[in-house]
């Protein structure tokens, strides 16, 4: 997760202020987790194996395609939390 939020940062610090004003305010960092899955499947290097082996079985519906659409190419050879364990 913290390559992503530094991704992020990146691409807003990269942006001028006419473009920032065509973005919706979002709230990046609560410091609140939540066990119910987003409403689409993550990539797969931003799924935390030990949480979908833990919650893949209560949320069969929700998480029904996750682990199906792979990984960006840019993220090609970068391990992920299964492949870590």
């Amino acid at each position: 997760m913290k390559v992503l939020h530094e991704l992020r940062d990146l691409h807003w610090n990269g942006l001028t202020a006419e473009e920032k004003k065509t973005y919706a305010y979002c709230i990046t960092d609560s410091g609140r987790s939540s066990d119910i899955p987003p409403l689409r499947a993550p990539y797969d290097i931003a799924i935390d194996w030990n949480w979908y082996e833990d919650n893949h079985e209560v949320y069969k519906v929700e998480m029904s395609d996750w682990y199906k659409y792979g990984n960006p190419i840019e993220w090609e050879g970068v391990e992920d939390d299964e492949t870590a364990a």
